[in-house]
């Protein structure tokens, strides 16, 4: 990322490791096969508060510091799969 001046760095299960470089993303990478190995992946670079955030919340938006290359932004989601699609309520304005 540093060499490339990237701003971001993208993995989701199924799909192919990104970086984000202006307003490009690049495929840096292998597709990550299961699961477990993005959440090792992930779990590398946040403390033991931020996992437990992620585990409450899906999702955890936060930066580390390297020293002497700069901060990155750190973004991690995990997608839920839907049995059905929820109904959404419509109100009916007057």
């Amino acid at each position: 990322m540093i060499d490339h001046d990237a701003s971001n760095l993208f993995f989701s299960v199924g799909a192919p490791v990104n970086i984000k470089i202006k307003e490009y993303t690049k495929n840096i990478g292998n597709k990550f096969s299961f699961s477990q190995d993005a959440r090792t992946l992930a779990y590398l670079i946040v403390n033991d508060d931020q996992v437990a955030l992620f585990k409450d919340n899906l999702e955890l938006n936060t930066t580390i510091s390297i020293n002497k290359f700069g901060c990155f932004r750190v973004n991690i989601h995990r997608l839920v799969k839907l049995t059905e699609i929820p109904k959404i309520k419509h109100s009916n304005p007057k």
